[in-house]
């Protein structure tokens, strides 16, 4: 999973999320701005979509990240920057800082956002702006309506036991696609292909790799995304599954455990305080605390996502 942590601050967490979770939602057209902030009007961002490409569902947004006390975009120490996403089952939750805003549905011109309703900072406040150009916007809290798109409450700061409880409980850390293969007879035939594998997972530990054809998973053949998905079912977090696989046609085997499909995120208690340290330095110390545990779940939700 090292490959995913650069993206942890800005990130694709494409997740299955309920309908009655979003509630305010944004149409925004190209090179229009969205300011979002928290309830206590204490973090302020904003994107502006750049590129909208719905035929290959990507998009290209640039983020703006405000330091506290800040509210001009066009200030120096405002931290920014453009990335390119994609949509996976339809939907993009596409996160900045503490922020996380779901992308969904598009046009040539025009994108739907929404609040994510399980992830970043709830509640989460939004307002539009037809502005295009971010330095025109010297003060994000004057002329423009935030409106609280989420109210969601959690025991954890990203609620991923509840964003992910439609998916299979168990993960074996791989990602499979389906591909065509020929057969004995030169005929090509529906197989599974493994596309990846976490590099921190149990599934590497025993010798799953990318390319590998999935055969079998407990014994049973597998040929498709559905069988795959309807035997995953079946598996418990703890339980030991066997994996066929063809590799330059050889069959091997591999055993392992299956781990939960959300891991716990392993955080050190906070640090005594040294006495000597003001209110206002405790303090910080206390949010980075917060902002860490985040970004471990946000780890946790990207393994949850990228891998079965």
């Amino acid at each position: 999973m090292k490959n995913l942590f650069p993206f942890l601050l800005i990130a694709l967490l494409a997740v299955t999320v309920c309908d009655r979770c979003l509630a305010t939602t944004k149409i925004l057209s190209t090179g229009q701005m969205l300011m979002v902030r928290d309830a206590q009007a204490s973090h302020y961002g904003a994107i502006r979509v750049e590129k909208i490409d719905p035929k290959n569902n990507q998009m290209v947004f640039r983020w703006f990240l405000l330091p506290e006390q800040v509210y001009d975009l066009g200030d120096a120490r405002v931290r920014s920057g453009t990335v390119e996403v994609s949509q996976v089952r339809g939907k993009a939750a596409v996160a900045f800082g503490p922020f996380v805003l779901e992308w969904h549905g598009s046009s040539e011109q025009k994108g739907i956002f929404s609040a994510n309703g399980a992830l970043g900072t709830q509640p989460l406040l939004v307002a539009s702006s037809g502005i295009h150009d971010p330095t025109r916007i010297r003060d994000v809290r004057e002329g423009y309506q935030y409106e609280a798109a989420t109210s969601r409450e959690s025991p954890s700061p990203l609620g991923l036991d509840q964003t992910f409880a439609d998916l299979p409980p168990a993960r074996l850390g791989l990602a499979v696609a389906e591909t065509f293969v020929p057969d004995e007879n030169g005929y090509e035939i529906l197989s599974l292909r493994i596309v990846r594998v976490d590099e921190d997972s149990k599934a590497y530990e025993a010798g799953v790799r990318e390319n590998q054809e999935l055969v079998s998973l407990n014994g049973k053949e597998i040929y498709s995304t559905a069988e795959f998905r309807d035997s995953l079912k079946k598996i418990k977090p703890g339980d030991t599954v066997t994996l066929g696989v063809l590799e330059s046609g050889e069959q091997k085997f591999f055993r392992y455990e299956a781990d939960p499909r959300v891991g716990a995120s392993s955080v050190r208690a906070l640090p005594t305080p040294d006495p000597n340290m003001s209110p206002e330095e405790k303090e910080r110390l206390q949010k980075n605390q917060e902002v860490l545990h985040v970004m471990q779940e946000a780890v946790e939700a990207l393994r949850a996502i990228h891998f079965d």
